[in-house]
């Protein structure tokens, strides 16, 4: 099967750090190509959303990273397309080049598209556009944008109307966007699936390890200090500042060390806030640090909180409860369903500082020892059935339906 995949999330490195950008994609790809039993190829195109007046500021951008010419890079032996699209102030994006860039392409490499699959916002509508020229298969990746979350059917229909009508099928990147979409579009039901992430089984801890771990803080052998995590970009939407908040009004109840991993515009004032809050001593900013050092850090640590906004899913939490993390989501964002509230895990609205407070001091002063052994024993189970083999699997199988 040929597949061209149209993606602004796909990765060009193998560490993304762009806002947004995710591995998950680029999992799925190098599954499909493993297994022996099938003969897959595939081409990427990941286009980069440019203003002209960008063009006019193209030194400066070129030093961040941003290109301005097409170029092709490969990962991993996966051929990646990094096409600039342009737009005009108050006109819509300019499109035009990258079909007729595509078209030649296609053409000096002899690839033979069977199915073209657009993940996320624009991209969806490239690919809608070029499977209607190219008469192919469409799949579409959905993920998290505000008309899902602010329950919007009307704005969704408009932005995305056609795009789902022409897809042969709808991968739903998590549970709440299947929920929404079965809700809003029942006639969809058939051709819709959910596209879950996964994780390499080798990233799963020992249970044991974890509820072991766990007890050393709950009976006092670390001193009763409890370790809490974040891994993010620290951009407003990832609501660092509401953990800060509602950690700061927990100062004096028990000892706590929050260490967060990421790097991001909101940093200079979370930096600052910890100050306000007096809290300082106690919250350690790391930047930016490869993978590997993540996974040793959220083995270190007790519980992991990420209660963020527009939040598709999150490789990051299923990181976190295979290191043997207590982890605390967004109730109603797109890990909600994957973490099951006080099952295996924890949710608290996005931006509530009261709540997280309330549910932390829950969780660390007035949860047993045998009620989180529980929780962590739940969340072992669940991470088992997301690695990132079977999540493949899964949509190859829902690739192979749509191409018929």
């Amino acid at each position: 099967m040929n597949i061209l995949l149209i993606s602004s999330l796909y990765p060009t490195t193998a560490e993304p750090s762009a806002e947004g950008v995710t591995s998950v994609l680029h999992s799925f790809v190098k599954h499909w190509h493993q297994d022996k039993n099938r003969e897959v190829n595939v081409l990427v195109v990941c286009p980069v959303y440019l203003y002209v007046r960008e063009w006019f500021t193209r030194r400066q951008n070129q030093l961040s990273g941003k290109s301005f010419r097409s170029k092709i890079i490969s990962l991993d032996n996966v051929p990646i397309i990094v096409f600039p699209i342009f737009k005009i102030p108050r006109i819509a994006y300019f499109y035009y080049p990258l079909y007729r860039y595509l078209n030649k392409y296609l053409k000096t490499i002899d690839f033979k598209p069977d199915v073209v699959v657009a993940h996320y916002d624009k991209s969806l509508y490239i690919g809608y556009r070029y499977s209607r020229m190219r008469e192919l298969p469409l799949v579409v990746g959905l993920h998290i944008t505000p008309d899902l979350v602010e329950d919007d059917p009307t704005a969704f229909a408009k932005r995305c109307g056609s795009v789902l009508e022409a897809a042969s099928a709808i991968a739903c990147r998590s549970q709440y966007i299947y929920n929404k979409i079965q809700k809003w579009f029942p006639h969809y039901r058939e051709k819709s699936f959910i596209a879950f992430s996964g994780i390499e089984e080798d990233l799963i801890e020992n249970p044991e390890n974890a509820a072991a771990r766990m007890r050393q803080w709950k009976t006092g052998k670390t001193g009763g200090k409890v370790s809490i995590i974040s891994v993010c970009s620290l951009i407003e939407r990832k609501k660092i500042d509401t953990n800060l908040r509602a950690l700061a009004r927990l100062k004096d109840k028990f000892d706590w060390t929050y260490t967060i991993i990421g790097e991001g515009e909101e940093r200079p004032h979370l930096e600052a806030l910890t100050v306000q809050l007096g809290i300082q001593s106690r919250v350690r900013f790391k930047g930016t640090v490869p993978r590997r050092q993540v996974i040793e850090a959220l083995k270190r640590s007790h519980i992991f909180v990420m209660v963020s906004y527009l939040e598709t899913f999150g490789l990051v939490y299923l990181e976190a409860m295979a290191a043997g993390n207590i982890v605390i989501g967004g109730r109603g964002e797109g890990i909600d369903g994957v973490i099951q509230h006080e099952k295996n895990g924890f949710l608290s609205l996005p931006g509530q500082v009261e709540p997280l407070k309330n549910l932390l001091e829950t969780i660390i002063l007035q949860s047993s020892t045998a009620e989180l052994e529980n929780i962590l024993k739940n969340a072992h189970q669940t991470i088992r059935e997301y690695n990132d083999e079977n999540a493949a699997r899964n949509y190859w199988q829902q690739l192979e339906k749509a191409v018929g």
